[in-house]
């Protein structure tokens, strides 16, 4: 706050002056993530760059970059996959990827957020420990996220997969409406 004082002809006069508000531009250090879990942890994960839409040849790079190489690592024999209805988890070079690696799609409801274990447990686990915090950088931000990911997997947080079957339940009991957790 500043005041700057006059003197015109014995007159005392206060202006105030507001102050411009320096605020770091937040969508600088805006990322977009993409995620894939597995049981109790994340499986894989990617920060995309800058400016980059997701699409259909996003995620299928996604699959193939990184979430194929983790099956492998983990041994997943036949996974089944869970994603929201978002076209471009339904895109033509997605679907074909998913065929011929015999990968099971589970049905899921359009609307249904509550029945998206990444929605009601693992995207709020991985932003919980970096809420309130303002980043400077990118690279700054995509370490915090990767320190919360492998807080995650090391204590074995992510319990969505585990609350999947009771999550349905509780869905089918409320005849669909969404549940308050």
């Amino acid at each position: 706050m500043k005041f700057l004082k006059f003197n015109f002809k014995n007159h005392i006069h206060f202006f105030f002056i507001r102050p411009k508000k320096v605020r770091q531009n937040i969508a600088d250090c805006k990322v977009m993530l993409i995620v894939a879990f597995y049981q109790d942890r994340i499986l894989s994960y990617q920060v995309l760059p800058k400016n980059t839409n997701f699409n259909g040849q996003v995620f299928y790079l996604f699959l193939s970059d990184y979430v194929w190489p983790s099956v492998h690592e983990y041994a997943i024999h036949k996974p089944i996959i869970l994603m929201d209805n978002a076209k471009p988890h339904y895109h033509e070079i997605v679907m074909n990827f998913l065929v011929e690696r015999k990968w099971e799609i589970l049905e899921h409801p359009a609307y249904s957020p509550d029945m998206n274990p990444c929605d009601f447990d693992g995207i709020a686990r991985i932003k919980r420990p970096l809420k309130g915090i303002r980043f400077t950088h990118e690279a700054e931000l995509k370490e915090a996220l990767k320190l919360s990911i492998d807080g995650i997997n090391t204590r074995g947080e992510f319990k969505g997969m585990k609350r999947l079957y009771d999550q349905w339940n509780d869905i089918m009991r409320n005849d669909g409406n969404y549940i308050v957790d």
